[in-house]
């Protein structure tokens, strides 16, 4: 049987060309639709505030609602249930439709943990990055910063608060950086909130 010219001989090579790149066309097609299906359904179900939540308060079903988040959005700890919060209480300061992760909400209160007769107050640090390395648990000096007199002289910090226990690091994002929510006496809380008024506040960690 005589073979065929060469003009039949790349017919042929060009059919299975084409054959083969169909075919590589379909196994790409056939891994790669699922993934793509399954990120455009990938949301989750996240807790967050229906309403704005103030520092302190006990959440209760009107302050929360569940919400879709796409799985690369839902923060570290997030919360899935009313039934984690309700009956917690707030770490920070929360608008409407923030995400709830377990470092906002404090089940056993924010007290759980403060020396009997304490009060919490968040106090907002003027450098977020020393901020970012305390941890609850840890007990700091609060200080005021002196300001400067009028001949130039740099007037020494002012300690307002001392061994005050960190209760949490509230994440609230980068519009406050630097807050953290310490246990100090009701005496030391006047002092602090006062000064954050009128001076950056910085705290030292203490033994």
């Amino acid at each position: 049987m005589a073979s065929g010219g060469p003009r039949e001989w790349r017919a042929a090579v060009w059919r299975w060309r084409l054959v083969l790149v169909v075919l590589g066309a379909l196994i790409v097609l056939r891994l790669a639709i699922p993934g793509l299906v399954e990120d455009l359904r990938h949301t989750a179900d996240v807790l967050v505030t229906a309403r704005d939540v103030t520092v302190g308060e006990v959440f209760d079903e009107d302050a929360l609602t569940v919400a879709q988040f796409d799985v690369g959005a839902i923060p570290a700890g997030a919360l899935t249930a009313p039934s984690q919060a309700i009956g917690s209480r707030a770490t920070a300061n929360l608008p409407a439709g923030y995400p709830l992760a377990s470092g906002l909400v404090n089940p056993a209160g924010a007290l759980a943990n403060a020396p009997p007769g304490a009060v919490a107050i968040p106090v907002r640090l003027s450098d977020a990055a020393a901020a970012s390395v305390l941890a609850p648990g840890d007990r700091v000096d609060v200080l005021a910063a002196g300001g400067t007199s009028a001949a130039g002289e740099v007037a020494p910090a002012q300690r307002v608060a001392s061994g005050a226990v960190v209760l949490a690091i509230p994440d609230v994002g980068e519009a406050t950086p630097g807050v953290v929510l310490l246990a100090v006496t009701p005496d030391e809380a006047a002092l602090v909130g006062g000064a954050g008024a009128w001076s950056v506040l910085s705290a030292v960690m203490v033994g």
